[in-house]
């Protein structure tokens, strides 16, 4: 039985994990998460608030259900916009080594509304208007928003809904469309079914769960390692874990405890950016769920909350973070080795001051030698390309005696030249509604560019003075057109 006193006495205790992806904690240490082995108790026959209804969860598959609006985004492309859907909920179950399961449970009627507390798991449009949840909450700005609720005592997901904003954005399905006045359904849906998982935004450039995007086809169509480790932790199998490695440890300055630094682990071998992750409040961090063997892992500051020019805040991981400490020196690479089912321990004590040169646009990847296009996103080199050119920039980029180092085999070059060289990939996972790429079925019942031109993802968070399980909305700094006195709210621009 789930008491209203253990809801009450929980609800101001909350933590984002250190780890190579960013979750909620409760005061136990519970991410919020979808309890699917061991279930959480159901409804029925348990009374409502009690558990997880079975429209919500399937207790026979353990599998998570979800409902897709029927009219999707345009009459005129709904069976594609909605395998698109489909497509990007099988990316997240196509990871190896989880028991992470869903269910397509069908169509509901169109006009459906924000709703986690109808017992069930919905994906729409909204279409006629920005404002969702009974008119309680809008959406304008924002990509799409995700709905969670969940019991505090343990952290067990209830429900969830994502809404896509049809009112202010265009959408597509077309993977190989070059069209960037257009949102790609699957990046955006990938990205916020990592919400609908319980997962916050990521540090890592390249991650899906990047707290923004380019429009059009971007990098977030695909999972990259960090959503793969983030999977593989919160919903591993049994014998996963003993097959991965761990890193754990703090960062100090001056011997006390530096919050919110990030810690970046990167393959040896490669320079591939495996994992990253900022540090709790104790300087603390985890790096868990990475495959065993040789990284360099090192420390650097996020970019200022005032800063005007930047590629990532504090306040861009999560609202928790936008004091995150800037004020210190990165540090050189520490190499560590993992071993499968044991734990690493490597502690970083950083120095007060500022970097000598902030990166604040990245010159995207073009085979043009003349051709600058700035923007604050990742740049990309996909297999087969050669000779291409990227390129960083900076108010006050040093000339002399600085090195560029690529996120693959590379010797290092002068930080003031661009790169023109053939680049491994960083590995990523997608499939596509068109194209049989790893798919995976899911099961069914029932039948020159600038900063400015970057999609921001906006998260807030509120809670409800009741016994029925917390609500979240995750990806938008929603207003409030009425207030129903939460007891605790907490936002963060993402």
């Amino acid at each position: 039985m789930k008491s209203r006193s253990a809801l009450l006495a929980l609800l101001f205790v909350c933590d984002f994990s250190a780890g190579a992806f960013v979750v909620e904690l409760n005061s136990n240490g519970d991410p919020v998460r979808w309890h699917l082995n061991p279930l959480e108790p159901t409804v029925p026959p348990n009374p409502k608030g009690q558990g997880v209804h079975t429209n919500v969860v399937n207790p026979a598959t353990r599998s998570v259900r979800f409902f897709l609006a029927a009219d999707a985004y345009s009459a005129a492309n709904a069976t594609t916009e909605l395998n698109a859907v489909r497509a990007s909920f099988a990316q997240w179950q196509a990871i190896p080594g989880t028991f992470l399961k869903f269910e397509d449970a069908g169509l509901v009627a169109p006009g459906v509304d924000v709703n986690t507390s109808d017992d069930q798991n919905v994906v729409f449009w909204a279409k006629n208007g920005t404002l969702v949840n009974g008119g309680m909450d809008n959406i304008s700005g924002a990509l799409a928003v995700t709905f969670n609720s969940f019991f505090p005592d343990n952290n067990a997901q209830a429900e969830a809904d994502i809404v896509f904003n049809g009112v202010e954005y265009a959408w597509s399905a077309d993977f190989n469309s070059a069209d960037t006045t257009v949102q790609f359904i699957e990046s955006t849906a990938a990205h916020e079914i990592g919400h609908f998982l319980g997962l916050k935004h990521s540090p890592v450039g390249g991650a899906t769960m990047l707290f923004r995007g380019a429009a059009g086809v971007n990098l977030q169509a695909g999972l990259s390692s960090d959503e793969v480790a983030a999977a593989q932790w919160l919903y591993a199998q049994s014998s996963t874990l003993a097959t991965l490695g761990r890193l754990q440890g703090q960062v100090t300055l001056s011997g006390s405890p530096v919050f919110g630094a990030a810690v970046l682990a990167e393959e040896a071998s490669t320079g591939n950016l495996v994992a990253g992750t900022v540090t709790r409040a104790d300087g603390a961090y985890d790096l868990p769920a990475m495959p065993p063997g040789q990284y360099r892992v090192r420390v650097t500051p996020l970019d200022p909350s005032s800063a005007s020019s930047f590629l990532i805040r504090g306040r861009d991981i999560a609202s928790a973070y936008a004091s995150a400490e800037t004020g210190f020196l990165p540090t050189t690479n520490v190499i560590v080795t993992l071993t499968a089912g044991a734990t690493g321990n490597s502690n970083f004590a950083v120095t007060v001051g500022s970097p000598a040169f902030r990166i604040t646009h990245i010159r995207q990847t073009s085979a043009n030698a003349g051709s600058f296009r700035w923007s604050s996103l990742p740049a990309a080199i996909h297999p087969g390309q050669s000779n291409y050119f990227i390129g960083v920039a900076s108010a006050n980029l040093p000339t002399n005696e600085s090195r560029f180092p690529s996120a693959s085999r590379a010797t290092p070059r002068p930080a003031s030249a661009v790169l023109s060289r053939k680049a491994a990939p960083r590995s990523r996972m997608r499939t596509d509604s068109s194209k049989s790429r790893r798919w995976f079925p899911i099961s069914t019942s029932t039948g020159s560019t600038t900063v400015s031109s970057a999609n921001t993802f906006r998260c807030s968070r509120r809670r409800k003075p009741l016994r029925t399980p917390i609500q979240t909305a995750t990806d938008s700094t929603i207003r409030r057109n009425t207030s129903p006195a939460p007891i605790r709210s907490t936002r963060c621009r993402c």
